[in-house]
């Protein structure tokens, strides 16, 4: 597929809209949001009888960076994938990573899990993913941030208090008895589902 944007969505007195300023990947359905962006921002710098240029220049302006913004999130559901079993998914996890794409990556291993707020750190670089989008994602894929394994590989060194301990342990007992993914989804359609409440009934009580 060949994709790309208009390099000006607001020439003289036309703004483009949608697919008629461009396209990124059919994975998400980005265009929706872009002409949602579009139309928000063009009520925003719409004009007055002087017509200002700026105005299409800062909307121009805008757009890009929404394009850009989109392309990074698009792209690393491809590069971070941790699949390598075609020629497809080998040239896709080794190209070369567009500057948003490869900011937020490296954000993430080295900020990841800094805040209570997962993707705190992502927000500034990617408004429109970053919050929620982006670190969703990329723990979906196995992609976890390189700091954060190392702060739960120190947590793994120091036990528990006694009473921590305990409770750890019985979960990991509750957790080993439950069915794997297949026989969960036989249950789900057969009704029987006791372990799994009984777990959520443990967890709600402690």
């Amino acid at each position: 597929m060949r994709v790309g944007r208009t390099r000006r969505a607001w020439v003289g007195n036309c703004v483009s809209l949608g697919l008629a300023s461009g396209f990124t990947d059919p994975l998400h359905a980005t265009s929706i949001l872009l002409i949602e962006r579009g139309l928000y921002y063009l009520d925003m710098y719409f004009p007055d009888s002087d017509f200002s240029p700026v105005l299409a220049e800062v909307y121009n302006r805008r757009m890009t960076e929404e394009f850009e913004g989109t392309l990074g999130f698009i792209f690393l559901h491809y590069f971070a994938s941790p699949r390598r079993d075609t020629p497809f998914w080998c040239a896709a996890t080794s190209a070369v990573a567009p500057a948003p794409a490869a900011e937020i990556l490296e954000l993430w291993d080295r900020l990841g899990l800094e805040s209570g707020a997962l993707a705190a750190p992502l927000t500034h670089v990617n408004e429109t993913f970053g919050t929620c989008a982006v670190p969703n994602m990329l723990v979906g894929v196995g992609r976890l941030p390189r700091r954060g394994r190392e702060e739960v590989r120190r947590d793994r060194t120091a036990p528990p208090p006694p009473a921590e301990e305990d409770a750890a342990a019985a979960e990991q007992d509750r957790l080993a008895a439950l069915p794997d993914h297949a026989t969960y989804l036989e249950q789900l359609n057969s009704g029987s589902l006791d372990a799994f409440r009984e777990l959520f009934v443990a967890r709600h009580q402690g």
